[in-house]
């Protein structure tokens, strides 16, 4: 497959590239506009959809569909069907950013949880959070197209995501660079 970038300036697009387990392209998409965009991570759903997660500018077209994006900072969920189609998304906003540094993983029941770091306050449909500190960690539930829950945690000064793993018995492991006493909020 072959890819054309999408504007000619010195910004990046990003890919998402579905190979077989022998090392053969099955599909390539490019997703990117006039501004930088940059990728979080990837993962592969239990519907075997290919999902990403990644920071942008304004809106993104992609097949029929629009990521719809701020002139700031947004951070969006993308899912694609098993061709390489858009099939659903979801977008968070965070007033001073995101980091380009986090990771995905993949739950049993085709949900996606997304671990990103953010500064000033995020937005979604669902909640309004600010950061604690300069930089927050937060891990996020992706499931049906939506957002279904945010947790944030962090220190007063830049924080960073690293890496997150999912088990078969639900349990989400997430690890990330602090730089000061934090807090994550409560215990169950």
């Amino acid at each position: 497959p072959s890819l054309e970038k999408i504007s000619n300036n010195d910004e990046g697009n990003i890919f998402v590239g579905r190979y077989t387990t022998t090392g053969a392209w099955q599909w390539v998409q490019n997703i990117g506009n006039q501004y930088p965009v940059e990728i979080i991570g990837a993962s592969v759903n239990s519907a075997q959809n290919s999902v990403i997660a990644f920071t942008h500018s304004e809106d993104i077209p992609i097949n029929e569909a629009v990521i719809n994006g701020t002139p700031n900072y947004s951070l969006s969920i993308l899912e694609l069907d098993l061709v390489g189609n858009y099939s659903q998304h979801s977008t968070l906003d965070a007033s001073q950013g995101f980091e380009s540094q986090g990771d995905l993983c993949s739950g049993n029941d085709g949900e996606i949880f997304t671990l990103f770091g953010f500064s000033g306050v995020l937005n979604s449909q669902e909640v309004t959070i600010s950061s604690y500190g300069w930089s927050d960690i937060g891990l996020a539930k992706f499931s049906s197209g939506s957002i279904e829950w945010i947790s944030t945690g962090g220190s007063e000064e830049s924080d960073m995501p690293a890496s997150c793993s999912y088990s078969p018995l639900g349990k989400i492991a997430i690890s990330s660079t602090i730089n000061g006493d934090s807090l994550f909020g409560t215990l169950e």
